[in-house]
């Protein structure tokens, strides 16, 4: 019983140590894809302050339409495999499917080793559980996103050339550029795979770096040629951008991971593996739970996609090119601080939190809750955080990123309505600060804190979530999203608000997704002998005082004394919001403080 104790305290030790080395991972992979983000952005928001001085809204109504096309192809051909690829629990799948850790497994009924074959043919087949054999696995399942990318993008843009957009200059040019483009993207997610899975971020961080310098240069310089020249070629630009972005990425993603791929044993083609379960893998290539739970999440991912997206649809069904030019930009002003920032900590957090709850199946760690009761002294001696170590990361973690995004919701909701219309008029200019983009950037500042809390919260279900589960989750989408789509029509047709009733609609419906998914996390953790507590993620008294406060000056500033030179309304508002920034960070002083410390690089 000694011996016993003796090792559950050294499996204890080595698993906390683990969990810390997952943690610090993913925070300096979080922090990588923040700063990829934020340069990308940067980069991005220079180019567009460019293009927007010599593009009419009607063609940015039409950009936004390709990108549209292209974010419809990427999506149905590759998020839900890429979520299911995060999941893969190879030594689990091991496990639960008998082969022990001695023994490697062995070759199928289809594998060489079987059959007699040559030494050569016998090499050709890789152990699905060996290290080589798990990056192997995920490369032959990425190939899937390609074959359903090419009949998508087809199918997709048939429906695009009978529209009235097609009528405008170059237009199926440029959409067969953005489908080439498309499929040329799809070729890279072996790489993305590969890197994910290594947690090598910079790998990630240098290749979509380099792509969107190469889109953004391109694009730009093409506009400023066309417009110097008096050449009107439509959208060919941002074809011919994207079209870079995705061959750059490809050849980034491959340079970088090439040693890698010869060193380890892996290929990044399609490589036959082995398995002594029949049932595991699919034509010697796929890992059947992979491809099932694939399956799983497509569902999800489609009825995620039209929530997601349903903005843009709507918006192209109901209004004009010039409203969608001018819903455009304030949505891509307004979703900035989301993109540069929520989309890398949820991308991380949602690997982090795979690898963190995917270590042990909820019975095991039931039973792990109720082993003190069997009298081994080794579980006695055991405190409750070493017994729960991954389950309590996980929700110390969680609680952390609720707390900062309701933090920045502060900032968003009490500073942004009045500032965002005053910078739109900075990096815009009167021309389109005079159009809806104005108050519909100014409303979307309620919607962007509402983005971020449903961001992590669904990211944490896509990582614990059971298939049947994620069907349950795809179905209350679909009632959600009935009423998001009624209350769009509501808005905009009815009342008469345009791109700002499109986007209440959307904040509506993200309510409604949080509100689901936080009893459905509070459910989680209650039913492992854990709680989440909403209080411990709430900010403090004082800082929502302070909100208010700086909400009510800068509208009545906004009302009294705004309205003179550009400048002065700006230094007005950056006074307001600097008193704000001080009263934040003294009253969440404790906060601050603990994320310091989780942050700080280890010696």
């Amino acid at each position: 019983m000694g011996k016993l104790s003796k090792e559950t305290a050294e499996s204890n030790v080595s698993q906390n140590g683990e969990n810390k080395n997952l943690l610090w991972r993913s925070v300096q992979g979080a922090t990588f894809l923040i700063l990829l983000q934020v340069a990308s952005r940067a980069l991005t928001f220079i180019v567009n302050q460019i293009l927007i001085r010599f593009l009419s809204p009607e063609l940015v109504g039409i950009s936004t339409q390709l990108e549209l096309y292209s974010i419809s192809v990427l999506y149905f051909s590759r998020e839900s495999l890429r979520v299911a690829l995060q999941r893969q629990t190879p030594a689990n799948e091991r496990a639960k499917n008998g082969v022990s850790k001695e023994e490697p497994a062995t070759g199928d009924e289809r594998s060489p080793s079987k059959q007699g074959g040559s030494s050569a043919n016998k090499n050709s087949y890789l152990d699905a559980f060996s290290p080589a054999g798990k990056v192997q696995t995920l490369v032959n399942t990425s190939y899937l996103a390609v074959a359903l990318g090419i009949p998508l993008a087809y199918i997709i843009a048939t429906f695009y050339l009978q529209s009235d957009s097609a009528k405008v200059a170059y237009f199926s040019e440029s959409l067969s550029l953005y489908g080439l483009a498309t499929v040329i993207e799809l070729l890279a997610e072996p790489g993305f795979v590969v890197a994910q899975e290594k947690m090598v971020f910079k790998i990630r961080a240098s290749a979509e770096t380099t792509a969107t310098i190469a889109r953004c240069f391109l694009a730009c310089g093409l506009v400023v040629w066309a417009s110097t020249n008096k050449h009107d070629i439509g959208v060919l630009p941002f074809a011919a951008g994207q079209l870079s972005y995705a061959m750059l990425l490809n050849i980034t993603y491959y340079s970088k991971l090439y040693e890698a791929s010869s060193r380890e044993g892996f290929s990044f083609l399609p490589k036959p593996l082995a398995s002594s379960e029949k049932s595991y893998l699919i034509m010697s290539y796929f890992s059947r739970p992979l491809c099932l739970l694939t399956g799983s999440l497509f569902i999800q991912s489609a009825v995620k996609y039209v929530l997601t997206q349903g903005d843009a649809l709507l918006m192209v069904s109901l209004s004009s090119l010039q409203e969608q030019g001018a819903f455009a930009l304030a949505s891509n002003y307004g979703g900035l601080v989301a993109r540069m920032l929520f989309q890398p900590i949820e991308e991380s957090s949602r690997n982090l939190f795979s690898k963190l709850l995917s270590s042990s199946s909820p019975d095991s760690r039931s039973s792990t809750t109720k082993q003190p009761s069997t009298g081994v002294a080794g579980n006695q001696d055991a405190s409750p955080s070493e017994t729960h170590n991954p389950l309590r990361s996980a929700q110390s973690i969680l609680n952390d990123i609720l707390k900062l995004y309701l933090l920045l919701s502060l900032v968003a909701c009490a500073l942004g309505p009045t500032i965002a219309p005053l910078l739109l008029r900075l990096v815009a200019g009167s021309r389109w600060s005079s159009t809806s983009a104005s108050s519909v950037l100014a409303t979307y500042c309620y919607y962007i804190p509402l983005l971020a809390l449903n961001g992590i919260t669904e990211a944490f279900i896509s990582s614990v979530a059971t298939s049947k589960q994620l069907h349950a989750q795809s179905i209350w989408m679909c009632g959600f999203f009935v009423i998001f789509a009624g209350s769009s029509v509501f808005f905009m047709r009815f009342l008469q608000w345009g791109a700002e009733g499109l986007v209440w609609a959307n904040a509506i419906n993200m309510v409604m997704r949080i509100v689901w998914s936080w009893t459905f996390i509070q459910q989680y953790f209650r039913q492992n002998g854990e709680s989440l507590d909403i209080k411990s993620v709430l900010p403090n008294g004082g800082s929502l005082a302070a909100s208010v406060g700086a909400a009510a000056e800068l509208k009545m500033l906004q009302e009294r004394s705004f309205g003179g030179s550009l400048l002065e309304d700006l230094i007005k508002a950056a006074g307001v919001a600097g008193i704000m920034a001080l009263s934040l960070a003294y009253f969440e002083r404790h906060y601050l403080i603990h994320c310091y410390t989780l942050l700080r690089p280890k010696s």
